[in-house]
């Protein structure tokens, strides 16, 4: 059997002959990745010229394998796939949005990315990009309460809508649009967790199982709407879905992959910083009956 559709990264030509891991592709989204990893380990390569260790090793390691899993959402075979399978598709746009993300913040990027600049672009554009107003007003909006977790859950939403969802399908700037949505809001709402973004204050340990919680709401609310909703809801041409599903059971299989990576998750950073306050709690203890001890 031959493929031949027309969608947003051009004319699908696919044999069911054919093995799954021939179609490998070129995202140009991905030169960004690129430059920013070259600029990254400048950075830190000009630190370590100085004699200061910037970053620890498993940061550098979580960098690296954030940009990995850009790359196989993004060129490998699953990009090919989500062109005309639903849960495809949702499993590159977890990858992205709750994979790679977290990974690449997790490397703490900022520093040696400035640090790797050209001295001229760093001295004479980074400079003037902090002092002006649209950096002040988008530093401002950030640090409102709930902007990064209001952002993060409306791309969710929004291109999951049907109409968007089949734009980007058909039309290859509005999938790019649609990647780079779910890539930086993902920024803000991961940033703000693990605390990379520019806050006078970090977020409070509190607010951020409110803002947990609450997307766990949302992530369940949205998925439950695909899964349970009568028939197909986005516009693949094919009678197929991957792996012979039918499109129905693809878009179910879809919306469980939401449900069910999306909420583990979540759990799983709950679950680290509950037991980080648990553990700033008991501290001060351990400390104080540690010094009784001494005395005694």
């Amino acid at each position: 059997m031959l493929i031949n559709t027309v969608y947003a990264h051009g004319v699908l030509e696919y044999s069911s002959e054919d093995s799954w891991w021939e179609y490998w592709s070129f995202d140009p989204s991905l030169l960004v990745i690129l430059v920013i990893t070259i600029l990254y380990f400048r950075g830190l390569q000009l630190y370590q010229k100085s004699g200061t260790q910037l970053i620890r090793t498993w940061r550098v390691a979580s960098f690296c394998l954030g940009g990995l899993t850009c790359f196989t959402a993004l060129s490998s075979p699953l990009d090919f796939w989500a062109d005309y399978s639903f849960s495809a598709h949702m499993a590159q746009h977890l990858l992205l949005s709750m994979v790679a993300v977290p990974l690449l913040l997790l490397g703490l990027p900022w520093i040696p990315l400035l640090k790797g600049l050209p001295r001229g672009v760093l001295r004479d554009t980074s400079l003037s990009v902090i002092q002006s107003k649209p950096y002040r007003f988008v530093k401002n909006l950030i640090q409102r309460p709930g902007f990064a977790f209001c952002v993060y859950c409306l791309a969710f939403w929004l291109w999951h809508w049907p109409v968007l969802y089949d734009l980007a399908l058909e039309n290859t700037f509005w999938h790019w649009v649609e990647h780079g949505t779910f890539f930086w809001s993902a920024v803000f709402f991961w940033g703000d967790l693990i605390g990379v973004l520019p806050r006078k204050k970090p977020l409070a340990n509190p607010i951020k199982l409110i803002w947990l919680v609450l997307a766990i709401i949302q992530n369940s609310a949205l998925s439950a709407l695909i899964i349970y909703s009568e028939g197909g809801l986005y516009g693949y041409q094919e009678d197929k879905g991957l792996l012979g599903m039918s499109l129905v059971q693809d878009q179910i299989t879809g919306g469980l992959l939401m449900w069910g990576v999306g909420s583990m998750m979540y759990w799983g950073v709950f679950s680290w910083i509950f037991f980080q306050m648990a553990h700033q709690e008991r501290e001060p203890k351990l400390k104080e009956e540690s010094s009784t001890l001494k005395m005694v």
